[in-house]
C-alpha cells in the first residue's frame, strides 16, 4: 500500500515534468513565431518607409 502510493507519487512528478516541458516548448515556439512575426513587420515598415514597395 504505502509502495503504491509512492509510485504514484512519482508518477505524478513524472507526469508534471512532462507537462512542463510541453508548455516550454510550446511557449518557445510561441516566442519563435512572435520574433518571426515581428522581424516581418519591421521590414515591410523599413520597406515602406524607403518607398520599395514589392
Amino acid at each position: 500500500m504505502i509502495y503504491k502510493k509512492l509510485d504514484e507519487n512519482v508518477n505524478c512528478k513524472k507526469k508534471h515534468t512532462i507537462y512542463k516541458q510541453i508548455k516550454r516548448v510550446k511557449l518557445s515556439k510561441g516566442k519563435e513565431c512572435l520574433v518571426k512575426l515581428v522581424q516581418a513587420m519591421k521590414k515591410k515598415v523599413v520597406r515602406s518607409m524607403f518607398g520599395h514597395q514589392n
